[in-house]
């Protein structure tokens, strides 16, 4: 929290983080211009007419990027914060006593937050400290504001905990969140979806690895486990085969290995990457047939051996005496009121009637019963 210095060494009292690239920037304005036209905040900001509202969305944008690279530092643990009022001593300053404004995102030591005067503030909307500190604290465990929202909706259960605790399913949900698309209810209800599907496969493996997590399982000598796996997560609780969810668990492995990827990517671990390579083929060549057209014979299987059971004579006497009443009732309508409509509803109770109990008859009676509609109501 000290004062800056560029690549000469000289001081830079003024200046703020690029909200878009990241990076140190002495004039905000002329960098958005040149760089970021094409964005969405910086054509709304320039779009305004008038100048107070033109600065403010300015100064948002602003916030934005200090706050961005704030969190960034509390979860690597590393670098400077940028606050609204420094400390008189940057060198000895205890950095976990600075927070933001959950509403404008501008940071003040935790005993000045109650002086601030919050420019989105409203008489239904104010300045929580509990918010800021759940903030602070969601970036100190690597969790960024919209992860959390994302994590906050998923159930307290056994596989909502393994979400929140496997680190490449959070890197995964950090990397899906980076977009605005997880505001969008559909979307967000999609993307939890495949983190349970996810948490559900890794459950199964534990059974045979425990305290294992999916860097440490996704490899190619772990193809066959990952197969078994998947196989017990498509049947149910019931005992019934879902086919659909080895499909939706194939998927979703794609992209967790596309992470693990990445992940190897970035710190040049080439065998890792060869490795993850190898096993995205092996999915590939056997998913279909060894797990999902699998589960999809046994579903078939299962329901070709189901016991079918016939009703028993107290539900054949309970559904012949309803049955009854329903046709009393609608020859009464049919009485007092002897229209088309009402003929039909009479037609449907008695041939319902007739076919479940009378099979042999049920031709005869229809062939009349057309003949009586012709001579009352026409073709």
């Amino acid at each position: 929290m000290g004062p800056r210095k560029n690549a000469e060494g000289n001081y830079l009292d003024k200046g703020c983080f690029c909200i878009y690239c990241q990076k140190w920037v002495g004039r905000l304005d002329r960098h958005l211009i040149s760089l970021h036209s094409s964005e969405i905040g910086v054509r709304r900001w320039l779009a305004q007419e008038d100048k107070k509202a033109k600065n403010y969305k300015l100064t948002v944008l602003v916030n934005k990027g200090n706050d961005l690279h704030n969190l960034k530092v509390l979860e690597k643990v590393f670098g400077e914060l940028i606050v609204k009022r420094g400390p008189a001593d940057a060198e000895n300053a205890n950095p976990d006593k600075y927070m933001p404004c959950d509403l404008c995102r501008v940071w003040f030591c935790g005993v000045q937050l109650y002086r601030h005067d919050c420019p989105e503030a409203t008489t239904e909307k104010k300045p929580s400290r509990k918010k800021s500190k759940e903030i602070v604290s969601g970036a100190q465990a690597g969790v960024t504001e919209a992860m959390a929202v994302v994590l906050a909706s998923l159930a307290r259960d056994e596989v909502g905990e393994v979400v929140r605790s496997d680190f490449l399913l959070r890197e995964y949900l950090r990397f899906q969140t980076q977009s605005e698309l997880y505001k969008i209810a559909k979307n967000r209800d999609q993307l939890k979806g495949k983190l349970r599907y996810g948490a559900r496969l890794l459950i199964q493996l534990r059974k045979e690895i425990p305290n294992s997590t999916f860097l440490e399982l996704l490899t190619k000598n772990n193809f066959e486990k990952i197969l078994v796996a998947a196989k017990a997560c498509a049947e149910g609780e019931d005992g019934r085969i879902h086919s659909q969810t080895p499909i939706r668990i194939g998927s979703f492995l794609n992209e967790l290995i596309e992470r693990a990827t990445k992940l190897a990517i970035d710190t040049d671990d080439h065998a890792r990457e060869f490795d993850l390579g190898q096993l995205q083929k092996l999915k590939k060549l056997d998913w279909t047939v060894r797990v999902v057209k699998q589960a999809k014979y046994l579903n078939v299987l299962r329901q070709a051996n189901q016991i079918i059971k016939l009703p028993t004579t107290v539900h054949v006497v309970k559904f012949s005496i309803g049955l009854t009443k329903f046709l009393e009732q609608a020859l009464i309508r049919y009485r007092e009121d002897p229209t088309l409509p009402t003929f039909r509803r009479l037609q449907k109770v008695l041939l319902v009637k007739i076919i479940t109990f009378n099979r042999n008859r049920a031709t005869i009676i229809l062939y009349l019963l057309g003949i009586f509609v012709v001579n009352k109501f026409g073709s």
